[in-house]
């Protein structure tokens, strides 16, 4: 699911950039191999060789799916937007005046084109949210069945391999 959400962020980049710079410009490609360089990174994690552990004490893998996920998209974005700015400010002039010089004409453009964009990705968000739902209820039923094995092995007991708590708390797996 990771895979798939930078996956959308790269469409809606893509889609975005180009609509604006044109096809094949240098900043969507660089942002593109950079998204993509972040998705190989997801990938070789969640790898059926790569042991995975949340929230376990001593993993010296990096903390992907938090603070250094956060600040790699950040560097990302902020280095192709200094990279890209005059290209940027310019393919606005050209839109501006393509419509004539009617800020009114340019802006529904950008109106319309903005719904167009927040509908393809509410869709798609609506289905990986609703994956991820369902992972997070398999998750709960392992715990619930962890337990129950506990209560009829008590060699189990010893072992917690799952902790769920409640959504109103933080989740620990």
């Amino acid at each position: 699911m990771a895979v798939e959400g930078i996956n959308m962020a790269v469409t809606a980049l893509s889609i975005t950039i180009d609509g604006l710079l044109g096809e094949g410009n240098k900043v969507s490609q660089q942002l593109r191999d950079e998204l993509n360089g972040l998705k190989g990174d997801v990938q070789q994690y969640f790898s059926p060789d790569n042991t995975i552990r949340f929230n376990a004490k001593g993993d010296s893998t990096p903390d992907l799916l938090g603070d250094y996920f956060a600040t790699r998209v950040e560097r990302i974005v902020e280095t192709s937007v200094q990279e890209s700015l005059g290209d940027v400010l310019l393919a606005l002039g050209r839109e501006v005046l393509a419509s004539g010089g009617d800020m009114e004409a340019f802006g529904v453009r950008m109106e319309k084109f903005g719904q167009q964009m927040e509908q393809q990705m509410n869709a798609k968000s609506a289905l990986l949210e609703t994956r991820g739902a369902a992972l997070c209820d398999s998750i709960r039923a392992l715990d619930v069945i962890e337990e129950q094995l506990k209560v009829k092995l008590p060699q189990a007991s010893q072992f917690n391999l799952l902790q769920v708590e409640t959504p109103a708390q933080v989740h620990t797996i």
